[in-house]
């Protein structure tokens, strides 16, 4: 989970690992509080998803989607630049995490809204989230 990855990697589980200290256990939303100040100008975050099949009696032939990515300031609602917008992933798995990372810039405010949106595909949805704070070397 600590090592970089290009895209995304792809790990076998049912539950966002305990490393992601910002969890939640059920949607694609979670909000994170930041404790720095001053407030970095960017920072360096690892996200985590768990892709749920929500019926698993269609047939979806279907083996890679997009998953949207917005982080969003909570104060003033509006979304935080991104260095990665739209995750695009496959092959889609059950009992599967996809770890990636992202930078958000120009961050004002101290808690910020992460949420994660499967996009081209009704069957799927996102089971479950976390994100931690990729801290940089001094």
């Amino acid at each position: 989970m600590h090592t970089w990855t290009s895209i995304y990697a792809i790990l076998p589980g049912t539950q966002v690992p305990a490393c992601f200290n910002h969890r939640a256990t059920v949607g694609g939303s979670l909000t994170i509080k930041l404790n720095e100040s001053p407030l970095p100008k960017s920072l360096r975050l690892k996200g985590c998803i768990m892709l749920v099949n929500i019926n698993e009696e269609t047939v979806d032939d279907h083996d890679s989607m997009f998953v949207k990515i917005d982080i969003i300031d909570k104060h003033n609602d509006l979304k935080v630049r991104r260095t990665l917008r739209d995750l695009f992933i496959g092959p889609l798995l059950t009992e599967h995490l996809y770890t990636f990372e992202v930078e958000a810039e120009d961050v004002t405010s101290t808690e910020l809204i992460f949420e994660f949106t499967t996009k081209t595909y009704d069957n799927w949805k996102i089971g479950e989230c976390g994100v931690y704070q990729i801290l940089e070397a001094p």
